[in-house]
Parts: C-alpha cells; sequence; structure tokens
C-alpha cells in the first residue's frame, strides 16, 4: 500500500487490475492476461470527486497489430476542438440482453454544459467532457465505464477521451485527453527508461514533471 503525504487515499499498487469497456467478463476462457512492466500515476482526486486519476502503463507482451487492434496517439494542444458541444460520436461497450452479452454502440452528443450544469459535481471542465445520450434510450450502464472515445485527424488516430462516470439521467463525464497530454507525453518517455516492476508517480516541477518511485 502507498500513501501519498498530500492526500488521505490509500491505493494499492502491487496487484493492477484493468477491465476495459469492451470485455466480455462472462467469457473468462477466452481472457487475455498480460502483465504490467511498470506503471506511471497521477493521483490527481478531488475530495468527493473520483473522476480525475490519470496512468500509464507499459507492459511485458508484445503486441501484434491487426485490424481490431490499433495504435492511438496521445492528442496535441490544437486537438481540442474535435468535440465541441453539439458534436456527436459512438462509445462501444458490452450490454447484457438476457443470458447474452453484446456489444453494444451507445450515440452521445457533447452538452454545452456551461449553460446547464447536467453533469453535477462530478464534472470539472479543464478536465472534463460533459455528454449525454441521444435519443433517452436508457443504454448507458456500467460496462461504458472506460470506452474510449477515438478521433481520426488526417491520417492520425487519437485518443481524444473516454467515459468516466455516469451522472444523473443519461448524462455522463469523458475525461479529455487533451487536458492531460502534458503528463501523458512526459510519462510515455519515463516508462521505457523505468526497470522492471518500477511504479512511479509524476510531480509537477515548474513547467516539466519530476518522476518520483513509489
Amino acid at each position: 500500500m502507498y500513501r501519498d503525504p498530500e492526500k488521505t487515499k490509500l491505493v494499492e499498487l502491487r496487484l493492477v487490475e484493468l477491465v476495459l469497456g469492451v470485455h466480455n467478463l462472462s467469457d473468462l476462457r477466452n481472457a487475455v492476461v498480460v502483465h504490467a512492466r511498470t506503471i506511471i500515476i497521477n493521483q490527481g482526486l478531488l475530495h468527493y470527486v473520483p473522476v480525475n486519476d490519470f496512468a500509464l502503463i507499459e507492459v511485458q507482451e508484445k503486441i501484434v497489430m491487426r485490424r481490431t487492434v490499433q495504435a492511438v496517439g496521445i492528442p496535441h494542444a490544437y486537438d481540442a476542438h474535435i468535440l465541441p458541444p453539439g458534436s456527436s460520436f459512438v462509445v462501444y461497450a458490452f450490454d447484457s440482453r438476457g443470458v447474452k452479452q453484446v456489444i453494444g454502440g451507445v450515440k452521445l452528443k457533447v452538452f454545452d454544459s456551461s449553460k446547464h450544469m447536467k453533469c453535477g459535481m462530478f464534472y470539472r471542465p479543464e478536465y472534463h467532457i460533459c455528454a449525454v445520450e441521444s435519443g433517452k434510450s436508457g443504454q448507458l450502464n456500467k460496462g461504458i465505464s472506460g470506452a474510449p472515445v477515438i478521433g481520426f485527424i488526417g491520417n492520425r488516430a487519437v485518443l481524444i477521451a473516454y467515459v468516466t462516470s455516469k451522472t444523473r439521467l443519461d448524462y455522463i463525464i469523458l475525461s479529455n485527453m487533451v487536458a492531460y497530454r502534458v503528463i501523458a507525453y512526459a510519462a510515455a518517455k519515463q516508462l521505457v527508461q523505468m526497470p522492471d516492476g518500477a511504479m512511479g508517480k509524476l510531480r509537477r516541477n515548474g513547467s516539466a514533471y519530476v518522476l518520483l518511485s513509489l
């Protein structure tokens, strides 16, 4: 266990289990297990607001690119315009329909939360994007958490955002990767230099980030 001296929350570091939004948890026989080589976390917790953490993990296994496994880039500052209020996009997650687990697409529309704070107390405009389900069909569920939003800018595939949490009604919060781009770049550079099994945390020092061992 690790306790940040500036925080009160305990963080378990020795066992990391990630469940992506498109995993079928009922089909454990075909589960794919990978092992973390190095981890850098950014514990940005606010009191009672568990939607502001970020981590970058390097896995030991070689990732083989294929049609369903493609690389995505970290966005630039000028990519912030990709999801303006009023734009629509689709995220995919597993959904239970009777005894079946199916992949369902949920269409979302970016909401102008500066006019109506529908995303509530969890929403921080400097870090998040507020969206609402189009059509109010009630498809949003826990399986959608972590679902990525990929944008194509020219020939670049970019991770624009990922689903963080659902608030009231059909409104959700997405973490805006443009807001995390600086720390994501810094973490990516540090990861490849860290020894196997190392875990670290980046702390801002002026305009740069310093790596602290955990």
